[in-house]
């Protein structure tokens, strides 16, 4: 019986293959990683996209409140008279409630800041869902403040309470809110109207103003009261701060 013999297949080289071979064979490894380089392409545009989307998303929401009315929407419509108010600058008038700068703290829900376009801000220290804004005119309120002690102390030749940078700040806060506001109300001049029998006179003693309701204003914030306050006089711990409620409630109890 005879019997073939066998021998093991030769295993072709890449030189064995023929060029039109090697070029298809390129020619799908390159598409191969053509694929690839596409798909993580792709991954990586549709990401940058996801995070372009969100970021207009917040600048718009940003620029929502920056081109409102107003936080409030509080109307100019009380009609206000130029006062003649010389009232000293020791009068008790500075220390009414009305004009304690402090009412103007708030603690506001993260929800309702996002939805009004706000910018973040510190938690308040009594509720994480909430975050501590102060409503601009009861800062500039403070700026008046921090002016008129200057110059009390000034007068009574006492040290200041305030370093000058943060009394050069108000003046600063002043003189943009002066600017942001341009308010364009006439002011009439001369010994005319209100000031006929006055012997020194100023202009536009008299003439009506449209204003804004302050109250309404304080009103909010009292509603929305971060309950802040800082004594001057003394030192007392940042949370304790926080403890000055308007309606005397006590929201610490729940957090301690």
């Amino acid at each position: 019986m005879f019997f073939n013999k066998y021998e093991p297949l030769k295993r072709e080289s890449f030189e064995d293959v023929s060029e039109l071979e090697q070029r298809h064979w390129i020619e799908q490894v390159s598409l191969a990683r053509l694929r690839k380089t596409v798909y993580a392409l792709s991954v990586l545009l549709g990401i940058a996209v996801v995070f372009l989307i969100l970021l207009l998303f917040q600048i718009h929401n940003t620029q929502t409140f920056k081109e409102g009315q107003s936080y409030l929407d509080l109307p100019r419509n009380i009609p206000t008279p130029i006062p003649h108010d010389d009232r000293t600058i020791d009068d008790p008038m500075w220390e009414s409630p009305e004009y304690d700068f402090y009412t103007g703290w708030l603690a506001l829900s993260n929800d309702h800041a996002q939805e009004m376009g706000l910018p973040t801000s510190m938690e308040w220290p009594w509720d994480a869902s909430k975050g501590v804004y102060i409503f601009h005119s009861y800062h500039s309120l403070h700026c008046v403040h921090v002016i008129r002690n200057a110059l009390m102390e000034f007068r009574d030749n006492k040290d200041q309470t305030w370093p000058f940078s943060h009394v050069t700040h108000c003046l600063h806060t002043l003189r943009e809110d002066i600017t942001c506001n341009a308010d364009d109300t006439p002011r009439y001049a001369g010994h005319l109207h209100a000031q006929i029998n006055y012997t020194e006179f100023s202009s536009g003693i008299g003439q009506v103003r449209m204003c804004r309701d302050w109250n309404k204003l304080r009103q909010y914030s009292i509603e929305h009261s971060a309950c802040y306050r800082r004594p001057l006089d003394r030192y007392i711990p940042l949370l304790d701060r926080y403890k000055n409620c308007p309606d005397n409630s006590k929201p610490w109890e729940t957090r301690e």
